[in-house]
């Protein structure tokens, strides 16, 4: 097991993610996209995460992934109290879930 190959896999995925969330956010705020148009680019671009799962000698990163990006989007709510979780919820939330919950 290489666990430096892992952790570094596990780093760039990381940072793939945020980079895949991070940008649409900043477009949005800038008016250059829609509300719409960045929650899509969001799902498609932060989706293809998974494809780093082969790649683990260890399959539990993976989940460990999985796992950090649920907590995150429970996280980020219409009244998180992280500015930050509130930013990316107000630039990508849709209104039905609000509704639901």
């Amino acid at each position: 097991m290489n666990i430096l190959l892992d952790l570094l896999i596990l780093l760039l995925t990381f940072i793939y993610v945020f980079a895949a969330i991070l940008i649409p956010v900043q477009l949005k705020k800038r008016d250059k996209i829609t509300k719409f148009q960045a929650r899509k680019a969001v799902h498609l671009l932060a989706g293809l995460a998974v494809l780093s799962a082969p790649f683990y000698s260890w399959p539990w990163w993976a989940v460990l992934l999985a796992g950090s990006m649920t907590i995150l989007t429970l996280l980020s709510s219409k009244k998180s109290s992280v500015k930050q979780l509130k930013d990316l919820y107000d630039s990508i939330g849709e209104e039905a879930e609000e509704k639901v919950g």
